[in-house]
């Protein structure tokens, strides 16, 4: 610092006085310093010592009693904003991970280049003193995969990830395989878009897409539209004028697409769900994997709701109608001549619709009796800690609880719909 600080005082360049500084001062770990200094014949007794990974306190002490003393300053060399300086190799980045090898789940080496060599011998030194730790590989779009002398040719780029997992290495991630990817795609789709216009888009996409069965061809699922027309449906009692997947979808231009993996997954599972109860058919792909717990919860619930046929579905007075009927009589009227008739109820759907007020009115306190007893088993998980079969457990009711509340919350929207039409 006091070399940087004198050579910006004087108008000079306090980056290359710095470096200057380094190269002049001839810096060296402390181990390194000891192995110059130390007698052949104590060498043996110093690496015994280095295998220990001691502090720089119990250096200097073993030094000091093989008749070393050397000057080491450690914080002489620190840069301006207090870092150490150290000295970066396979070695450094070994007694790193044997430290935090205790306490993690993943040891990573950043690595200047793809050498397959230096990380099995990193893997083979760690994994001697840790035979369970897990090691992770960053395949790094940075390095130059083709830069001459890592590669003898691309069989061994190709063999490149098989070789790390021998070595140790449970997780080979790449950093920016996405941004590289859809980078590339767009580079070479723009290019051709600006001479061949749409007929770019269209072979080198959307025929690709169908061709190779990839699910992202309705990119409808993909975006959440779904997922925000049912939310949309829960806010408006179940009916949407402007729902993204309702009638004239575009995704239904396409039908089912030959080899569409997401499509193929969820009627599997919906298969073997067991056949469910009248009144309920699963509505997309979201409601047919969970078709099972649903017919579940439906179940549980059954008593309940014969319980409530006598006790709350109660006829009200035909004076009580014929009032309600006299304040909306002109209302009504005005609406039939502008809206279509509507198709005639059957005699259920009539019962249903006479007595939904006083359902609904029952619907909201058992959702919200439901939610505050998920309410309560989430404070409960926030304080379990540590004790995982109790997380579980917690965890087990939560999901049987929020079950029950999601059936009730699908009658209440049936309900709504119904007195809606």
């Amino acid at each position: 610092d006091e070399a940087v600080a004198a050579a910006r005082a004087a108008g000079r360049d306090g980056d290359a006085a710095g470096a200057a500084w380094v190269d002049a001062a001839e810096l060296k770990t402390f181990p390194d310093l000891v192995r110059e200094l130390v007698s052949a014949e104590k060498r043996a007794a110093w690496e015994a010592c280095l295998a220990t990974t001691p502090s720089l306190a119990k250096m200097r002490d073993v030094a000091t009693s093989l008749g070393v003393t050397p000057y080491f300053d450690w914080d002489a060399p620190r840069a301006r904003e207090g870092y150490y300086r150290v000295s970066p190799s396979t070695e450094y980045a070994i007694a790193r991970a044997k430290a935090f090898a205790p306490h993690s789940d993943l040891l990573w080496m950043e690595t200047a280049e793809p050498d397959v060599q230096q990380a099995r011998a990193f893997a083979q030194r760690v994994r001697e003193a840790y035979p369970e730790q897990w090691l992770a590989y960053n395949l790094s779009p940075s390095f130059n995969w083709d830069a001459g002398g890592l590669f003898d040719d691309d069989s061994q780029i190709e063999a490149f990830t098989g070789d790390l997992a021998e070595a140790g290495y449970v997780w080979q991630f790449i950093t920016l395989a996405g941004f590289h990817s859809n980078g590339l795609a767009t580079h070479n789709f723009v290019r051709d878009y600006a001479s061949r216009g749409m007929r770019a888009y269209v072979e080198t996409i959307q025929r690709a897409e169908r061709d190779t069965g990839a699910p992202i061809l309705k990119h409808q699922t993909w975006s959440g539209a779904e997922l925000m027309d049912t939310m949309q449906g829960l806010a408006t009692g179940g009916g949407s004028s402007t729902a993204s997947m309702g009638a004239g979808v575009t995704e239904d231009q396409f039908g089912e697409a030959p080899d569409d993996v997401a499509a193929d997954a969820a009627g599997d599972v919906a298969a073997a769900l067991p056949l469910p109860p009248s009144g309920f058919l699963p509505t997309s792909r979201t409601d047919a994997l969970k078709g099972e717990t649903k017919h579940h919860a439906r179940a549980a619930l059954k008593n309940e709701k014969r319980e409530l046929v006598d006790a709350d579905w109660d006829v009200s007075s035909i004076d009580e109608r014929g009032a309600a009927e006299a304040v909306e009589a002109p209302a009504a009227a005005a609406a039939a001549e502008a809206a279509p008739p509507s198709p005639a109820l059957s005699d259920a759907d009539r019962k249903r619709l006479h007595n939904a007020p006083k359902r609904l009115a029952k619907l909201e306190d058992l959702i919200a009796d439901a939610e505050a007893d998920v309410a309560a088993v989430d404070a409960e998980l926030m304080s379990s800690g540590s004790d995982v079969g109790l997380a579980v457990e917690l965890q087990a009711k939560r999901d049987a609880l929020q079950v029950s509340v999601d059936a009730l919350w699908e009658e209440f929207a049936e309900l709504e719909t119904l007195v809606a039409a």
